[in-house]
């Protein structure tokens, strides 16, 4: 029902929101890492720069190639993390979509559900009123024809007693 896909979808919006908070804050952790690694890497690069005898110089270098080589891991991690987000954030979009969707097909159901319910008691309304409308017209029928019964019975009766004068009118 559209009531259960809204819940479903409420849900899975939740996570997904969730899921990208996650990921933001997993970002900016490594950018802060990143930031922290470069400064690492700037300073050992200064102190090769100051550097004077060979094997200073050699284990200096050692340095600074360990710390660029931990830079450019960072940088991947962070080109990785930015697709991850990128790709939370396409997936948020289309859920929060579907979800609006889902909404407006529920309050769509709810406004026609009450539109039928409300043609319903009409309906029933209507076949009533036509019910007693019926009874009323045979109620009707049946108290004109009890009437015309009786007026025909007394207009006998009088026709009758008419004729009883009018031959006892002869004879007298």
């Amino acid at each position: 029902s559209a009531d259960e896909a809204v819940t479903a979808f409420t849900a899975i919006v939740a996570q997904d929101t969730s899921a990208q908070q996650s990921a933001q804050q997993a970002n900016y952790d490594l950018q802060l890492q990143q930031t922290r690694d470069q400064q690492q890497l700037s300073a050992a690069q200064t102190s090769l720069s100051r550097a004077t005898s060979t094997s200073d110089k050699a284990s200096w270098q050692s340095t600074v190639d360990s710390d660029q080589a931990v830079v450019n891991a960072d940088a991947v991690k962070l080109q990785e993390q930015a697709k991850t987000l990128s790709s939370l954030g396409y997936q948020l979009s289309q859920d929060q979509s579907t979800l609006q969707t889902f909404q407006t097909l529920q309050s769509t159901l709810t406004q026609d559900l009450s539109s039928i319910q409300s043609y319903a008691a009409k309906i029933v309304s209507d076949r009533n009123a036509v019910t007693s409308a019926t009874a009323s017209r045979a109620s009707a029928i049946q108290t004109a024809l009890s009437n015309r019964s009786s007026t025909v019975a007394k207009d006998e009766q009088s026709i009758t007693s008419a004729r009883q004068q009018v031959a006892s009118a002869r004879l007298a």
